[in-house]
């Protein structure tokens, strides 16, 4: 059966829980490993999904999760950074915050349920491992499969291919969403900037254009009115915004050929 396999692996998992232990006791690390679930099922809440059904795998410093649909990953994978962002906001030791790197891949996985045990298998978990491993934190890095089948408003959040490198020299394409700005993670990554401003595109589809950048606006005003956080109403409206200019230039440009 095909399914959305997401990644997510917390920064700097081992130092903390190395410290608390060393410092404090397992014990607190235990309540540490809960707080990275905790961030988990926020993630879940949001696409309503139960943890029974997602999360495939837990380990210290995040879980292997598996969705029916991409869109749902993409939006679980949005959740969690905002709610890292609003975990994180005021926090002034750099310990005390929390971001996660999260890869998604699509790809057909067999599963096999004994009891409460749980086994898969297939070549989209490596890739998914292989994403968030390459990613950085407060990004959303997903592979062709996955983008293909997101619907263009969120295709919008992307930037443009990217090829990650595999075992054996092997090499896939991926594409990157900075959720959270890097200045606001303190990342030093240095990514692909996404595509330039179809207005400065030689040749361009003004027509064909407008209308991609008017089903985001419309898709991003519909997701704000469900929200209920009001870290992802603000962010939305920034992200809403920034659309609407993006269409005003490309307007006015049309305008001027």
């Amino acid at each position: 059966m095909k399914k959305t396999i997401v990644e997510l692996d917390l920064k700097g998992y081992s130092d903390i829980a190395r410290e608390l232990e060393e410092h404090l006791s397992a014990e607190v690390v235990m309540k540490f490993n809960d707080q990275i679930q905790s961030m988990v099922d926020a993630g879940l809440k949001a696409v309503g999904v139960q943890r029974a059904q997602a999360v495939m795998a837990t380990t210290g410093d995040g879980a292997i999760l598996a969705f029916d649909q991409p869109e749902t990953g993409h939006h679980f994978g949005q959740a969690v950074h905002s709610e890292c962002r609003v975990h994180n906001h005021e926090k002034s030791v750099i310990q005390a915050r929390r971001w996660f790197r999260i890869g998604i891949a699509t790809g057909d996985l067999v599963l096999e349920e004994t009891g409460t045990s749980r086994k898969m298998a297939g070549s989209v978990i490596a890739r998914a491992v292989r994403l968030e491993a390459a990613g950085s934190i407060g990004e959303i890095l997903i592979d062709a499969d996955t983008y293909s089948a997101l619907p263009k408003p969120l295709q919008a959040c992307y930037g443009s291919r990217e090829l990650i490198s595999g075992k054996r020299e092997e090499k896939f394409p991926a594409y990157r969403y900075v959720v959270v700005p890097h200045n606001l993670t303190g990342s030093t990554a240095k990514v692909a900037a996404e595509p330039a401003a179809p207005a400065k595109s030689p040749g361009l589809d003004f027509g064909k254009a407008t209308s991609i950048l008017r089903e985001k606006i419309a898709f991003l005003q519909k997701e704000r009115a469900v929200v209920t956080s009001a870290e992802q109403k603000f962010e939305l409206l920034f992200r809403i915004r920034e659309a609407e200019q993006h269409l005003s230039e490309l307007e006015t440009d049309s305008s001027k050929t």
